[in-house]
């Protein structure tokens, strides 16, 4: 026959440990209600109630990991979660010959630009001289 009570004594034990490991491992910024000092010290000597404690009232919430990440277990303080990657964009090879054309196309363009600024510029600075000095 099965001892009932041998196996739920196991268990809470078993509850305890990793309850004071949680406590031990968890970011202190990430801890509600107490802080950790507290907590772990409620834990300890209030066995599975101060355990129980700490998993409903201290524990900090938990973000999902994305899938595939795999890894140690993570605590994230509340309001603040993982920082995620953003897939990267390739770069194009440069020596393909359709995107020197465009290059080339936008080099000129810009030179073009520069080139009408350059004489609106000379045009007010003329026309600012209007009052007959020859500086």
């Amino acid at each position: 026959m099965v001892d009932i009570s041998g196996l739920l004594s196991i268990a809470l034990f078993g509850f305890w440990v990793f309850c004071i490991i949680d406590v031990a491992t968890t970011d202190k910024t990430a801890v509600r209600n107490l802080p950790k000092w507290a907590w772990l010290l409620i834990v300890v000597l209030l066995w599975a109630l101060g355990g129980l404690g700490w998993w409903l009232l201290g524990r900090p919430h938990r973000t999902p990991r994305e899938p595939g990440s795999g890894g140690a277990r993570e605590h994230y303080p509340v309001g603040r979660a993982p920082r995620t990657t953003s897939p990267r964009r390739s770069r194009q090879p440069a020596d393909r010959p359709e995107d020197e054309a465009v290059i080339r196309a936008r080099i000129e363009e810009r030179d073009r630009q520069l080139a009408r600024w350059a004489e609106e510029d000379r045009r007010r600075k003329g026309e600012g001289r209007g009052d007959g000095s020859d500086s």
